[in-house]
């Protein structure tokens, strides 16, 4: 949990967060190949926002870490990627009826095959902005995406 000056006032479980609410941290990786399409994919059934669209892969900033560790850890357990360069791109709060965050984004360029871990990312395809726009009116994709 942290103010909105990013305080940490305390930590949560996961349930609490989302039940109450509450501002927490998370990271954000955008995944982008070198022609400038954007990494889609759709959240599994079985996993938080099942079947909604995002386009970046995100967890949150467990106790004790930070942003880049956090980044680290989706890049090497979702993404399944290794020796790439991380880069952070911007911060954002994030505030919805479902969930107010912290984000802290990064992104990288990867045009090699993808082996995503299925518990968090399902579906996934490479796409220009233009038609991700089209298809956000076409799909339920996360709030935050």
């Amino acid at each position: 949990m942290q103010q909105q000056r990013g305080e940490v006032l305390g930590q949560a479980s996961r349930d609490e967060v989302r039940q109450k609410r509450l501002f927490h941290r998370a990271a954000g990786i955008i995944v982008a190949n070198s022609r400038g399409e954007l990494l889609v994919h759709r959240r599994p059934m079985a996993a938080d926002h099942g079947g909604k669209y995002a386009i970046f892969a995100c967890d949150i900033v467990r106790a004790g870490d930070g942003y880049v560790p956090t980044a680290a850890r989706i890049v090497r357990d979702h993404l399944r990627l290794v020796d790439v360069n991380i880069q952070p791109i911007f911060p954002f709060n994030f505030h919805h009826p479902e969930a107010n965050i912290a984000f802290g984004m990064f992104r990288l360029t990867h045009d090699g095959k993808l082996s995503l871990d299925s518990s968090h990312i399902g579906e996934h395809f490479f796409s220009p902005i233009a038609e991700i726009e089209k298809l956000m009116q076409e799909k339920p994709f996360l709030p935050s995406s």
